[in-house]
């Protein structure tokens, strides 16, 4: 299941409910999906779930998501629109899914943990969220997280940066595309 705005469901074929952070969300993507000629598949459902608001499994369960089945839950780009307790609340709700389900998130960095491209990217990013309705509210340093984690009974199996994505040696170029810390 994809947690945030994504058309990666849509894309790939997944079967799978896809809950959207703002409830509005779930109509304007089908317009996206659909001007771009994008079918939504049979299996995809797209689920409005304020995740401040409401509880994540709850959400899906009546979207016909059965919690007995191991699931794997992509939640990137939400963490920064919540604050601690409805992240630590989804967290939570993902570590009480069937045995031998995964996630895999996102974070930003707080201020002083960013590089100069970071904190750059980081300005623009949030000033066309906040212009947009959807500030960011919450940054995370890695050991908050681990320990976010630790208590929602999920393990850490890795918090790579994004420059530890990739060989370093690939990151010699002679162009302006760089890691950086956000």
């Amino acid at each position: 299941m994809k947690v945030g705005l994504h058309t990666y469901a849509a894309a790939a074929g997944s079967a799978a409910p896809t809950p959207h952070w703002r409830p509005e969300t779930s109509a304007w993507k089908l317009e996206l999906l659909k001007a771009a000629s994008i079918s939504v598949p049979a299996g995809v459902h797209l689920v409005p779930a304020d995740l401040s608001a409401v509880p994540l499994v709850d959400r899906l369960v009546e979207a016909g998501f059965d919690r007995r089945q191991r699931a794997f839950v992509s939640w990137t780009g939400v963490t920064m629109y919540l604050d601690r307790a409805a992240i630590a609340r989804t967290l939570g709700a993902i570590g009480g899914l069937a045995a031998g389900s995964e996630t895999v998130f996102d974070y930003v960095l707080p201020p002083a943990r960013r590089d100069v491209a970071g904190a750059e990217y980081a300005s623009f990013a949030e000033s066309v969220g906040a212009s947009n309705g959807e500030p960011w509210i919450t940054s995370l340093a890695t050991n908050q997280v681990a320990a976010m984690l630790e208590e929602a009974g999920l393990e850490t199996v890795a918090q790579p940066l994004l420059e530890d994505w990739v060989d370093k040696a690939l990151w010699q170029r002679t162009d302006s595309i760089r890691p950086y810390r956000l």
